[in-house]
């Protein structure tokens, strides 16, 4: 008996500790260079890969499981000659720790965001970012005429963020938040003054002339866009600093470009934006952003280049587009996609995606969060992670449906560990659309193929679409499972029913339940609070078993208590003949 098949309880809490603590806020280096939105931990994975391989009996000699986690996880057993396959690899985290342990590992994905995420981390270790970044600089050189301004002293200076208000169909700008900057001096616009000033006092209205700082929007109209202040940073006067617009930055803002990327469809996730009158996912941008990502495109004809630069403008996005805003609180960017969704923020702000300064030692540093020198500087790290912890990226990658491809695998697999579509949860393909379109990767006719064959409950009608798209999935992958081999399920949802859904698919295969573990799978969710933190790992396998569950300590809120009180309902569940 592996450990696996018998868990206890006080190692159970172990594992979720240590990695809590291990990517709780933030992920490590190699997943943090490219959002994902189902990013699983890596403690998780790589320790309950390692308890595939340990016998049981290994525990007899353990005094402190916290510990032996630590251990387990750092010097992992190392395994040979065996395969794994993730048929929903996704951001790859377990198709990367698989590797790294010795499994031969393989990982089909058919949304193409990831899986070109996943093709650069390949590639990572043997990349010359410094030729990335003299590139970059390079494109950033030629167009800097679009990202300049006058300081207040009258220098040429760099824009880095871009204050805008959508405008009503009157014509006049919304301005929801007056306060721009937060701390001892605050600072403020008044649009009824059109001036920018500071004060020590949390205002309520203009000092001025009293315009109210307390509106209540009850619907914003997003009509066009009003430039009204600017960050900038002045290489002269060393400092950056905030200004109004003039009519000259105006014309410099509405540059004009293309005007079309990709007609935005009707989906669960971009609904709201058609809803508020967007129709082309090149509104998201400004004019002058879309000018600048186009240009660090074309500068990069190579590959793997041509792929990473397509990864870096992409990941940049979050921030560089009007789904992101200015926190007068925090002053910078808060990124798009916190929420999952394609939340349009009352009051937008433009930042600069090559915005940058260099210090005395000649060292590149990014002006804004999350811009393309950020996500060089992600690169970077993530690089030096991978020769530190001389990681591998042998992974084997396939693009397109795991339906398809499935049936040209060959060979027998000894895991398959996936963390499959969760229903109606999460739409990933919708939340990559954006993305895609930017960067030339998806057109009208690839987005249909995609459509027709991504495993995904649109609308509850669909519930035996969704059931027969993963059965046969793992129908497929079965044929491919070795005779002790075991498949390992990650997956929670709020509606709890659902789950048994699920289970229900494995069932109907003739696999045989062997245990469910909680374990931690979502983050901190710092800006916004969870419903659910836990997900249920699920382990099945050929072998018949008697079926056993642990609970963990680790809760975050009442639905994790209620996830946890579910194991034996769905123990009993899978049971019943």
């Amino acid at each position: 008996m592996k450990i696996i098949d018998r868990i206890p309880s006080e190692l159970l809490d172990a594992v979720n500790e240590f990695s809590r603590k291990l990517e709780w806020a933030r992920r490590l280096p190699i997943y943090e260079i490219h959002k994902w939105w189902a990013r699983r931990y890596s403690g998780i994975i790589r320790v309950f890969l390692a308890f595939t391989e340990l016998d049981y009996k290994y525990l007899d000699k353990v005094d402190d499981f916290n510990s032996f986690v630590e251990k387990i996880y750092f010097y992992p057993p190392k395994v040979q000659r065996k395969k794994l396959l993730d048929p929903f690899c996704g951001g790859g985290t377990i198709i990367i720790e698989a590797s790294n342990l010795g499994y031969e590992a393989h990982g089909i994905e058919i949304n193409k965001l990831a899986y070109l995420m996943l093709k650069t981390l390949k590639f990572l270790p043997n990349m010359n970012l410094d030729l990335i970044e003299r590139k970059i600089i390079k494109v950033a050189n030629s167009i800097s005429q679009i990202w300049t301004t006058r300081c207040l002293r009258g220098h040429r200076a760099t824009i880095i963020h871009t204050f805008l208000a959508w405008k009503n169909r009157d014509g006049f700008p919304q301005i929801k938040f007056n306060k721009i900057k937060d701390g001892d001096k605050k600072l403020y616009y008044c649009e009824r003054c059109n001036k920018l000033f500071r004060s020590n006092k949390d205002l309520k209205a203009c000092e001025n002339c009293g315009n109210s700082f307390q509106k209540d929007f009850q619907k914003i109209e997003y009509s066009d866009l009003w430039p009204f202040a600017i960050e900038y940073f002045c290489p002269y006067c060393n400092e950056r600093n905030f200004k109004l617009t003039t009519p000259h930055d105006r014309r410099k803002f509405f540059l004009q470009t293309q005007n079309k990327l990709l007609p935005i469809p009707r989906l669960n996730e971009t609904a709201r934006l058609l809803k508020a009158g967007f129709s082309d996912f090149v509104e998201l941008l400004t004019p002058r952003q879309l000018f600048t990502f186009t240009k660090v495109l074309n500068s990069f004809r190579s590959e793997p280049y041509r792929t990473a630069i397509k990864l870096l403008v992409s990941d940049s996005l979050r921030c560089c587009s009007l789904l992101a805003y200015y926190s007068s609180r925090y002053m910078k960017v808060i990124p798009g996609f916190v929420i999952k969704s394609y939340w349009l923020p009352p009051q937008p702000v433009e930042l600069n995606p090559l915005s940058f300064y260099t210090s005395k030692n000649g060292q590149i540093y990014p002006l804004g969060r999350g811009n393309i020198i950020s996500g060089l500087r992600k690169f970077k790290k993530a690089k030096e992670f991978v020769r530190r912890e001389q990681l591998k990226m042998n992974f084997k990658l396939y693009h397109g449906p795991a339906q398809d491809i499935l049936k040209r695998l060959k060979g027998k697999y000894d895991i398959i560990f996936t963390d499959p579509p969760y229903g109606d949860y999460q739409f990933y393909s919708d939340l990559s659309l954006f993305s895609l379109s930017v960067i030339h990767e998806i057109d009208p006719q690839s987005l249909q193929t995609l459509l027709e064959k991504e495993i995904i409950l649109r609308n509850r009608n669909d519930l035996n679409r969704y059931r027969n798209g993963l059965k046969q999935v793992f129908s497929l992958a079965l044929q491919r499972l070795s005779n002790k081999g075991r498949i390992l399920l990650t997956f929670h949802h709020p509606n709890f029913n659902l789950i048994f859904d699920i289970i229900d698919v494995f069932k109907n295969l003739n696999l045989n339940l062997h245990a469910i573990y909680p374990v931690i799978g979502e983050s901190s969710g710092k800006l916004t609070k969870r419903k659910i933190y836990l997900d249920l790992l699920f382990v099945f396998g050929r072998e018949r078993k008697s079926p056993y569950f642990a609970h963990t300590k680790c809760n975050f809120t009442k639905y994790d208590t209620q996830l946890q009180n579910l194991t034996k309902k769905l123990i009993d569940f899978y049971e019943d003949s």
